[in-house]
């Protein structure tokens, strides 16, 4: 056989592994990293929660959704906030509207977490069950 440019005996090796030999090389290795990232936020669920501003997001959303009012939180976009507030009903929550910290909120942004604690863990009947 004469040595040429395709040839085999040319001293090139073809590549393992591109032509598909070793299919389950790589679904093992999508499998370990899957199981690991598992892992590691199981582990970090058991010690940690929500941040402290979470439920300002969340009764934010609602009002936003509900009431088309972004006074509590309105740095978030519109949308953002449309898109949390999806698996909320419109009787999640049943804030005081009537408490004068609501139209205060206007005039000082800083009324919002008092306003957002009552609403969300109060509402306007008292105590939550």
């Amino acid at each position: 056989m004469k040595k040429g440019r395709g040839s085999p005996a040319c001293g090139r090796r073809r590549r393992r592994g591109t032509d598909g030999r070793r299919p389950w090389l790589v679904v093992a290795a999508c499998a370990a990293l899957l199981a690991g990232f598992a892992l590691v936020s199981w582990l970090a669920v058991r010690e940690k929660n929500a941040t402290y501003d979470e439920p300002l997001h969340s009764v934010a959303a609602w009002t936003l959704s509900n009431r088309h009012d972004f006074r509590i939180n309105p740095e978030d976009p519109c949308l953002w906030q449309y898109w949390a507030a999806l698996p909320q009903s419109a009787q999640a929550l049943r804030p005081d509207f009537s408490w004068n910290v609501w139209d205060g909120i206007l005039g000082n942004a800083d009324l919002h977490t008092p306003w957002v604690v009552r609403a969300a863990l109060f509402g306007a009947g008292g105590a939550r069950d």
